[in-house]
């Protein structure tokens, strides 16, 4: 190729840079507008995406991505959705099967789509000869019903909360968030005047024993699972989690240079969160930064005890490395120091609740659908753990690594007896009682 060579630009399709490595294309959406009916909608690819094709091919690559977007923005104007006997389920499936499966890898993630479709199927699911099944009463809602009774909506949603007692409020608001998001495109469809999920903010998401339950009855259960999983090669995932309260991806992302302090005789422990392992479009050790920004640098402190256990456990790991040992080395991981996985930790879990005595029932069911005990839910111990302990709600809330008060909220009772009674002792120590004595003396803030 000649050095000052540029591919031809075509129909829609533009160059970012001129180093040949980016392009613009633009396809057309259908959308009401106050000065026109149809809307430009643009999207950049980058060639690194692409590292085997040349920039001719790469032009040619974003063509067809053109064509390809404009096809399926002009086939989703929704006139076919305007049959009156359409349900709540088929729609749901025909969004997923317009907007959300035809959509370019770079533009979805697999992943994502994995999930759309697993939520998809908790209201209906669907055989290979396209037969939906409800799999809730919603499923067979007329579309016209639904808009103009939103009833139905509230009905399903409490149903929905109340058929899966082990969600957390997180899961629970993905799920909505898929149903919102087909409804919205609903909306642009014409389908829908407006969307009836577009706020939930009444609905009360239920609590778990574990988020809520008394601090003896969840001591008594940690130390029982604590007990099975003793000597096991993961039991040092279960010991920081219940310390810091991390879910299972940042369990995973965390390095022995992430453990600060850990041979020092006078500064406390510090467990840092830099990063997080996910699995990945068939990647199983995907590395990157907390997904919640609000969690990254996060620092937890650890007992002293807790430290010293650590501190031994570090040293077996370095006696069965062998030589080749690394700071950067995954503390939950093999001999080998290979990271193990989230789907090992969810086995491995379920290895040891199967074991919990019958009085520790439903946390020790075989599935976590039943209430069987998981990592994720170890955060409500920790929340627990935290309040009954007289630490105030905004720095739980800081710990747990929410951006939100009121999700905090969600692990924990309200404040108990004890709490009121130590928050008057403390306010009497800030505000004494000081009737007749020098107005100069009544206030001793910092004294």
């Amino acid at each position: 190729m000649a050095k000052n060579y540029k591919p031809k630009e075509a129909k829609y399709c533009r160059w970012l840079d001129d180093s040949l490595t980016k392009i613009e294309i633009t396809f057309v959406k259908e959308k009401e507008s106050s000065d026109t009916k149809r809307k430009r909608g643009s999207k950049r690819i980058d060639i690194k995406n692409y590292p085997n094709l040349t920039p001719t091919e790469f032009m040619a690559e974003a063509k067809a991505q053109q064509e390809e977007l404009t096809r399926m923005y002009e086939e989703m104007e929704g006139d076919d959705l305007y049959d009156p006997t359409l349900t709540f389920g088929s729609f749901l499936y025909h969004w997923y099967d317009t907007a959300i499966a035809t959509a370019p890898e770079n533009a979805l993630a697999t992943s994502t789509k994995v999930s759309y479709l697993a939520h998809i199927k908790k209201i209906a699911t669907r055989d290979e000869h396209g037969y939906i099944k409800a799999q809730d009463p919603i499923a067979d809602v007329l579309i016209s019903d639904l808009q103009k009774r939103t009833v139905y909506v509230y009905q399903f949603a409490r149903r929905f909360v109340a058929s899966n007692p082990d969600f957390s409020p997180a899961t629970f608001k993905r799920h909505f968030a898929t149903y919102r998001n087909a409804i919205n495109k609903g909306v642009w469809w014409k389908v829908f005047k407006e969307n009836p999920l577009s706020d939930l903010s009444n609905l009360s998401l239920p609590k778990d024993e574990i988020k809520r339950g008394k601090p003896e009855v969840t001591l008594k259960l940690i130390d029982a699972i604590w007990e099975i999983a003793e000597g096991d090669d993961v039991e040092v995932a279960l010991t920081i989690a219940i310390y810091t309260g991390f879910h299972n991806s940042e369990l995973l992302g965390l390095r022995w240079s992430d453990i600060k302090n850990l041979e020092s005789t006078t500064e406390p422990t510090e467990v840092h969160l830099y990063q997080t392992h996910h699995r990945v479009n068939g990647n199983p050790h995907h590395i990157r930064s907390p997904k919640n920004g609000y969690r990254s640098g996060m620092r937890c402190s650890l007992k002293d005890d807790v430290s010293l256990w650590l501190k031994e456990y570090k040293q077996k790991q370095i006696q069965l490395a062998k030589g080749e040992w690394s700071e950067d080395r995954p503390i939950i991981s093999n001999h080998r120091g290979v990271a193990y996985t989230n789907n090992f930790l969810s086995r491995r879990m379920r290895k040891w609740r199967v074991q919990l005595a019958d009085e520790f029932a439903p946390f020790n069911a075989r599935t976590e659908d039943d209430g069987g005990l998981t990592f994720k839910r170890l955060r409500g111990a920790y929340a627990t753990f935290l309040r009954h302990a007289h630490v105030d709600s905004i720095t739980v809330r800081d710990a747990m690594g929410h951006s939100d008060e009121k999700t905090t909220k969600t692990y924990y009772d309200s404040v108990s007896h004890n709490d009121k009674v130590l928050a008057g002792n403390q306010l009497g120590n800030v505000i004494p009682f000081s009737r007749g004595q020098n107005p100069d003396e009544k206030y001793t803030m910092g004294e």
